[in-house]
């Protein structure tokens, strides 16, 4: 039996958790239930032989906050999610409203500047069981539609108003099987107690327990200078043993910098151990980082466990999304910083270790420590050599060699000739923001290497089949001004669409998937 269990709260992020796993050869258990019946599975899930749990959204902040015992990875909403969502609800013509949890609250915000519009927001309480009353905030506020999950666009129909669900792409999904397939790995029972040693084969460090380094800086593609830049700074790290703490968007490459510093350094030849401190609760983080010895809580395994730490002696740990971690844990990894020793849960003996520790975030630390969210001792004891990522959208034109880049790998996969990008397609993937960045960008090629079918991709097929302006809505400039670009490429869908079908209105709104009123004011 497979050791992930996926709740998917509805039908569409079920069968695309089939599909993935399908793909990445992963075996999950895949269900749908949302909310509490969610909550209900998942409180089963240990005793059932399960060791990680997949899920989204409200169902997944749920799980999370009911006491269950195994670690939950969710599937995250991205800004492209989100976007998505606002243009199809703009087609209503109403100011849009959101009611969902902190997180997503918080990208919503992050996205308001660039759309020039504010949403109507109402932040779900730790229970999550007042979506109820934030519909009502927000028709009282002038919501005519809203955008959220399946619970809260339903409670909006109720009220008589409009409402679209904010779903998940491929991308965001694989991103989650993979975590979790990475969560699983660290708490599968190991055969020795300790650390086995590493042996080199052909350049590559292969390891116990697939504690490994994949990627080398030559794996990092990209001619923007800014990048050019970054890769060099990462090298001059990588000579040294100091903590590194790499920021930057979701997306943008962070554990191929933490990998390629490994493979560049003098601990080359050690374990690389990865943990991202999101995904595990409070208490299951702790006794993966630090380990225990028998006895040391109920269901403690008899002889007992080495934490992560331990597993990376003499080789590097990569603390993903470190800002996540509570005050309490950053207390005892800023110990291991500044001693560099552990103490397993339930022990009283010191281990000393020698590990590197290189750590990622996508969070403002600095504007955490102020708000006393994170620890200003660990703040500057892990950023002792910073490293910032840019986003793609900062790169120039590394954005067309990228997707000329992956359309051909993918494309050789798939049998084809890959096709060359017309000038057109060129300046409208130049001119999209990529909040998903390198991932969304990568999901983009994959589309299109699938579905086009000619030699060239033209602005028209980019915006049909990978959706830059369908789905996402017209690209945006970062003071919010729409590209004339994608109003270009969009125009030349929605004319051709008319052409094809004889000038049938009706057909053509419905082929691009819009009202007949939207149709006729954007012909307009």
């Amino acid at each position: 039996m497979s050791g992930i269990l996926v709740i998917a709260p509805y039908d569409g992020l079920a069968s695309l958790a089939q599909e993935v796993c399908r793909e990445l050869g992963e075996d999950a258990e895949i269900c749908i239930a949302r909310m509490e019946k969610g909550v209900e599975l998942a409180k089963k899930a240990a005793k059932n032989g399960y060791l990680v749990i997949v899920s989204r959204g409200v169902t997944s902040w749920l799980i999370q906050r009911a006491g269950v015992s195994l670690p939950v990875v969710d599937v995250p909403i991205w800004g492209e999610d989100l976007l998505r969502a606002y243009y199809q609800a703009k087609q209503f013509g109403d100011r849009v409203g959101i009611v969902d949890i902190p997180e997503v609250i918080r990208v919503a915000r992050s996205l308001e500047a660039n759309l020039g519009e504010n949403f109507i927001k109402y932040t779900l309480d730790e229970q999550g069981h007042n979506i109820g009353q934030g519909i009502m905030a927000l028709k009282s506020a002038g919501a005519g539609v809203v955008i959220g999950k399946i619970a809260m666009t339903q409670e909006a129909q109720n009220l008589g108003m409009n409402g679209v669900i904010i779903t998940s792409g491929k991308e965001a999904v694989v991103q989650a099987i993979r975590e979790a397939k990475s969560v699983l790995t660290t708490r599968l029972p190991a055969k020795r107690p300790v650390y086995s040693v590493p042996v080199p084969v052909a350049g590559r460090v292969m390891a116990g327990k697939g504690h490994i380094a994949k990627y080398t800086f030559d794996d990092i593609l990209g001619e923007d200078p800014r990048l050019v830049e970054v890769l060099y700074q990462a090298r001059e790290y990588a000579t040294v043993n100091s903590t590194v703490l790499i920021s930057g968007e979701t997306g943008t490459g962070k554990e191929m910098f933490a990998h390629a510093i490994h493979l560049a350094g003098a601990r080359k030849a050690g374990p690389f151990v990865a943990v991202n401190c999101a995904a595990l609760p409070e208490n299951l983080l702790e006794s993966e980082l630090f380990g225990y010895v028998e006895g040391a809580f109920t269901g403690a395994r008899k002889s007992g466990k080495p934490g992560l730490f331990e597993l990376a002696n003499q080789g590097t740990i990569f603390l993903d999304e470190i800002g996540e971690m509570s005050s309490r844990l950053q207390a005892r990894v800023l110990r291991v910083l500044e001693e560099g020793e552990i103490l397993r849960l339930g022990d009283e003996r010191v281990i000393r270790i020698d590990v590197r520790v290189i750590a990622a975030t996508n969070r403002d630390l600095v504007l955490m420590v102020q708000d006393v969210a994170f620890r200003k001792d660990l703040y500057y004891r892990i950023n002792v050599l910073p490293l910032e990522i840019p986003p793609l959208r900062e790169r120039g034109g590394d954005a067309v060699f990228l997707a000329e880049y992956f359309l051909s790998i993918l494309c050789k996969q798939l049998g084809k000739e890959p096709p060359r990008l017309s000038p057109e397609a060129q300046r409208a993937i130049s001119s999209h923001p990529w909040p998903g960045n390198i991932r969304e960008l990568r999901n983009v090629a994959e589309r299109l290497a699938l579905r086009c079918q000619g030699p060239e991709v033209s602005g028209a097929e980019l915006v049909r089949i990978a959706g830059l302006a369908a789905l996402n809505g017209p690209a945006l400039k970062p003071d919010g001004r729409l590209f004339d670009t994608m109003e270009r490429l969009e125009r030349e869908v929605i004319l051709e669409a008319v052409a094809e079908t004889n000038g049938n209105r009706s057909e053509a709104a419905r082929r691009l998937g819009i009202s007949r009123t939207t149709l006729w004011r954007r012909l307009n």
